[in-house]
């Protein structure tokens, strides 16, 4: 009787995920998730604020963080989604 000794497929095996070697995989998984949720939803039109997370509003890049919130305002404002890479919309609210 033989045992079937595959590897574990790269994107079944959460120990390579989150490693330093997995990070081009996580990082293209945060832009390909929100498309699909997108499509879910019918979203044909968006802007799309891509930035870090680390980014404050009180830290000393924090004008360009309420700069980005302004923009999305108004671009809300005139009928278009506006969303952070975050899937977060102008008004602040997650969608899910």
């Amino acid at each position: 009787m033989t045992t079937d000794r595959r590897p574990r497929l790269a994107y079944e095996n959460r120990e390579f995920l989150e490693s330093d070697d997995g990070r081009a995989l996580r990082i293209l998984a945060e832009y390909l998730e929100p498309l699909r949720r997108f499509r879910r939803e019918h979203v044909q039109e968006t802007i799309v604020f891509f930035g870090s997370a680390r980014l404050r509003p009180d830290g000393p890049l924090g004008r360009y963080y309420e700069d980005a919130r302004q923009l999305a305002r108004l671009v809300s404002a005139v009928g278009r989604s506006a969303s952070t890479s975050g899937c977060r919309t102008s008004s602040g609210r997650t969608r899910t």
